[in-house]
């Protein structure tokens, strides 16, 4: 900053300071009356601008009077005023023109970038432009004045005030000429009040009018701030006022009826003059004017309106009263006020009657008993309901519950009132599903899923809710709403039809469902990753047996005893599964699946060998297996069960109790048997079964005599005849040994008449499946064939096994007891292999004993000799035929006839034959 010239200055500076202080001293004047105004937005401008035009004048003030070193100092600070006065004037104006439409932050703080960078300009010199340069204060006629190089600072800043101050003024332009009538006069003067002063400010500036050797500008904003006060506070009172009486009484939207004291009408608002055209005299109705009113009597106006009485009612009362209209099928409802009016001296001169419209204030009403009473109902579901209701604010605080929350919870209302929902939380889930739960709520503004959480007690118990979110008009969350059910027993119930369909009800372990889901799962993985799987098939050997004899009971607890046996023995990873009845399976994974599966069936073969106490018995039982491997049998998991399954049957076949695995020569011996089933089933249809006679020999008066025989099925196929011992046990297992059964029986009557035809009659003994006396069936078919053949007197043998009265000995002596009753006779066959005892004996009602084919060919052996002599004698005891079969030797005939057997039967005498051989072999009778 250069120096400068300084000049004795005169009284004439004085003078000039004397005038700066009379605006300074108006500034604060205006300042203090801007502290008190109440219109808080323009008032908070306008005073910071009237404070920046104080200092600016301040600053010139004290030029006049201050040393001169610090003249400078101050004609630089004035700039402070001189910048930020223009902006300020403009958001003012903003403010007074578009009223609610106030400037937004951003736009506001647009409008100080110029004078931000102009004031950093003057007090860095050069930043981010040079604002002015070479400052001076010289002294002319007696003044200091303040001279400098304007720089494009400056002209930037000038332009841009100017501009602001052009906006200003049209903006208040655009608001007079918009202005309703009444307001025009107020902002026609703010207008021109602006603008002349700004004007003049200008002229005198650009020394158009006369030249002042002083700054005029402060004082001409401080003119025009009080021109903008005086018309923004002051000049309403003046114009409106006097104007605003009348101004009510015309807008009012009541009915206003003056009324003399006769009750006639003096005058009326628009809108009582309105409603005399819509409910009066027809004649009135479009030409009524206030003119054609005045002095007419009320009731001859309103003649017409059917509730006249109920509307001029009040006119005898000071009461107020409603009444109800109809306006074009709509109801209308008015709230009729009636008031005296008096003069000075308080004598009545006439009546004020007024009718308010209550039209919308009754709708809402109605409309707010409406809302009670649906809230009174919404109250009611919310207590009554039988889901557990809780109602938060937009802080998650509870508002409130329902009585089936707190039964719910265990909490009571008082305890959830004013908590967090976490008093609830149980820890069950973890932060990412509640963090999951809360983005949906925010997002989408509901969520509803399964969500466990912690009662009073501590119990965690599962519940199905919902959230909602509730908002403000404005879109800001009001409340939640959450509701909730109890889904403890549905959860158990699932649970239960979970364990119902995928896991044995007697054992617990997994079912045959879930096995083959297990399987399949496996098998899935093995053909992934190229790994190997081993299937344990198992089935308890004898357990019908077992199971029939001691009940189902025990069968079942045995069933219980060998699942926890095998679980003892197996690893945590295997699957052990009950496919039903005593059949069980094991699914091994492992790579070493082979040998693991060889080592854990040793194992389980050994614990299940282990004696078994049921009802007070000991049982020893067995168990035979079959493992096959995956993908080395088969990779399909019809394929892995069908080929473990075979492979258990071998291990029957080789003796049970043992364990083998699948192999080519288990396939083939498998295929053979299908093929023999298959075959079976055409051989019953082709008639391809035969039965051969065995004959049956008594010791009778020195010689061998035939006096029966029993008959054996023979399978003749493709001129191979097959004994039944292999094709029987295939018969028994696909269930075609009925079919046979009953075929067999009905032959037997045939041939016992072909035998009579020839001069024969013997009795005749047949085999019949256990699985005949399962039903009452084959009893209705001895019936119906001794029926039809009655006249033959056919003597019919009956060979039972053990087996058939070993499971139910009740059952089995009333059947054997209907069958005696046709006259049928009992042998019992292979006795002594079996599990019969003496006191079975003595109740069975039995006509024979046949002593197995074992017994008699291992007779030269002394103990079984003993026992052989002992059977008989034992049956001659119980009055029962002795009938030994297998007799192949004469030595062994000649004892079984020294010791008393009463019948024999063996290839030594002949072996089965066919029936016309039977028929020769009988009539040679060359018996030695």
């Amino acid at each position: 900053m250069k120096g400068y010239n300084v000049l004795y200055y005169t009284k004439n500076a004085m003078i000039f300071g004397l005038i700066y202080l009379v605006g300074f001293i108006m500034s604060l004047i205006l300042a203090f009356l801007l502290t008190k105004s109440s219109k808080i937005q323009i008032s908070r401008r306008l005073f910071i601008m009237t404070l920046l035009v104080s200092f600016w004048l301040l600053m010139e003030m004290i030029s006049f009077v201050a040393s001169p070193k610090w003249i400078l100092l101050f004609q630089i600070l004035k700039y402070i005023g001189v910048i930020l006065v223009p902006p300020i004037l403009l958001i003012a104006t903003v403010i007074f023109v578009k009223k609610d439409n106030k400037m937004r932050v951003p736009q506001r703080l647009s409008v100080y970038v110029i004078p931000a960078l102009s004031l950093l300009s003057i007090f860095t010199g050069h930043i981010p432009y040079p604002f002015f340069t070479d400052p001076l204060v010289v002294i002319k006629q007696g003044i200091p004045i303040f001279t400098y190089i304007k720089n494009i600072g400056f002209l930037i800043n000038t332009l841009y005030s100017y501009i602001i101050i052009l906006v200003s003024c049209y903006l208040l332009l655009i608001r007079f000429l918009k202005s309703p009538m009444i307001y025009r006069k107020q902002s026609l003067f703010v207008f021109l009040g602006c603008s002349t002063t700004m004007v003049m400010n200008v002229l005198f500036i650009t020394q158009k009018v006369f030249i002042l050797p002083v700054d005029t500008t402060p004082i001409f904003i401080v003119i025009t701030l009080v021109v903008f006060y005086w018309g923004v506070y002051h000049l309403p009172k003046i114009l409106i006022v006097p104007y605003a009486r009348d101004l009510v009484i015309e807008n009012i939207k009541d009915l206003l009826f003056v009324l003399d004291n006769d009750e006639c009408i003096i005058d009326v608002n628009p809108t009582a003059l309105e409603f005399i055209r819509i409910y009066a005299d027809p004649v009135l109705k479009r030409e009524a004017s206030l003119s054609m009113l005045i002095g007419k009597s009320i009731y001859e106006v309103l003649r017409h309106i059917p509730q006249v009485k109920d509307l001029l009612l009040p006119l005898d009362s000071t009461n107020d009263n409603t009444v109800e209209l109809m306006q074009d099928g709509d109801k209308k409802y008015y709230r009729i006020n009636v008031e005296e009016i008096y003069d000075g001296d308080r004598l009545k001169i006439g009546t004020l009657y007024l009718l308010h419209d209550m039209t919308q204030i009754k709708e809402q009403l109605n409309h707010l008993i409406e809302l009670n009473d649906e809230l009174m109902i919404s109250d009611k579901i919310i207590n009554d309901a039988i889901e557990g209701i809780v109602i938060t604010n937009s802080d998650n605080i509870i508002l409130r519950v329902n009585e089936a929350m707190t039964k719910m919870s265990g909490f009571s209302r008082d305890e959830l009132l004013g908590n967090n929902p976490r008093i609830l939380k149980s820890n069950y889930h973890d932060a990412l599903y509640y963090q999951d739960m809360w983005n949906q709520i925010t997002t989408q503004g509901y969520w509803e899923g399964e969500i466990w959480d912690r009662r009073k007690t501590g119990e965690v118990y599962p519940k199905w809710m919902t959230v909602t979110t509730i908002n403000h008009p404005d879109g800001s969350i009001a409340n939640y709403i959450g509701i909730s059910s109890d889904i403890s027993k549905m959860k158990k119930a699932e649970h239960d039809i979970h364990l119902l369909a995928y896991y044995d009800t007697l054992t617990g372990i997994p079912n045959r469902t879930l096995f083959y889901d297990r399987l399949n799962t496996a098998l899935s993985h093995v053909k992934r990753n190229n790994s190997k799987i081993a299937l344990i098939y198992m089935d308890i050997d004898h357990f019908k047996l077992i199971n029939d004899s001691l009940g189902h009971d025990t069968g079942d607890q045995m069933l219980i005893e060998v699942t926890k046996r095998i679980k003892s023995v197996i690893r945590e990873e295997d699957i052990l599964s009950r496919l039903g009845g005593d059949e069980f399976t094991l699914l091994i994974e492992d790579e070493n699946c082979s040998e693991v599966a060889a080592s854990l069936a040793e194992q389980i073969i050994n614990e299940v060998n282990k004696p078994i106490i049921l009802k007070e018995k000991e049982i020893t039982a067995s168990i035979s297996i079959g493992i096959s491997i995956a993908p080395i049998d088969d990779i399909t998991m019809e394929g892995l069960i069908r080929k473990a399954d075979s492979a258990m049957y071998h291990s029957k076949e080789s003796g049970r109790g043992k364990y083998a695995f699948s192999s080519a020569e288990i396939e083939r011996r498998n295929h053979e048997q299908l093929e023999l089933q298959i075959m079976l089933k055409q051989a019953l249809q082709n008639n391809e079964f035969e039965l051969y006679l065995q004959p049956q020999i008594s010791f009778v008066n020195d010689q061998y005599t035939i006096i029966g025989a029993e008959a054996l099925i023979r399978w003749n196929r493709d001129s191979e005849v097959i004994p039944p011992g292999r094709f029987i046990p295939a018969a028994e297992e696909n269930g075609l040994i009925l079919p046979i059964s009953n075929w067999l029986t009905s032959e037997i009557f045939r041939m016992d008449q072909r035998l009579k035809d020839h001069g024969i009659n013997i009795k005749l003994a047949i085999n019949v499946s256990v699985k005949q006396f399962e039903n009452k069936d084959y009893i209705q078919l001895l019936r119906k064939l001794l029926e039809e053949h009655s006249l033959q007197n056919i003597q019919l043998v009956v060979e039972i096994t053990e087996s058939m009265f070993i499971h139910d000995l009740n059952r089995a002596i009333e059947y054997l007891l209907e069958m005696k009753e046709l006259g049928i006779q009992i042998a019992l066959d292979d006795f002594g292999t079996g599990f019969s005892s003496l006191s079975y004996l003595t109740r069975l009602p039995i006509d024979y004993l046949k002593i197995d084919r074992a017994f008699v060919s291992s007779m030269d052996e002394t103990q079984n000799r003993k026992l052989t002599y002992s059977i008989i004698s034992m049956a001659k005891t119980l009055n029962l035929k002795t009938l030994a079969e297998g007799v192949e030797t004469p030595d062994q005939a000649e004892q079984l006839v020294e010791v008393g057997c009463d019948e024999l039967q063996g290839y030594y005498f002949s072996k089965p034959i066919t029936l016309d051989e039977f028929i020769a072999f009988y009539n040679k009778r060359n018996y030695q």
